[in-house]
């Protein structure tokens, strides 16, 4: 799970709850530099056994969640019309 771009707040806060919801097979502590690059995810996933991205970017009109395969495979692009924090979800 990481970003492209500069993300809002709110967007950040998703981004982190998404980590969390993937526990233990995702990196909750991943450090992402602005000159990190797709490429440089792709070269570390083969040998960390990664086999699917989570990509969360923020365009002009929505957010947009994006669940690439690696290396080659189909990727999925979901516009993200409401979200909500975990913070505001009650568990019965």
């Amino acid at each position: 799970m990481f970003s492209r771009g500069k993300l809002p707040g709110p967007l950040r806060q998703l981004q982190m709850d998404l980590r969390k919801l993937m526990l233990p097979y995702t990196a909750l502590k991943l450090k992402e530099k602005k000159r990190n690059n797709l490429k440089d995810f792709l070269n570390v996933a083969g040998p960390m056994g990664v086999t699917h991205f989570l990509v969360l970017s923020k365009i002009k009109t929505s957010p947009v969640l994006r669940v690439a395969k690696t290396p080659q495979g189909p990727t999925l692009n979901c516009a993200l019309v409401a979200r909500r924090i975990f913070s505001r979800i009650l568990l019965w």
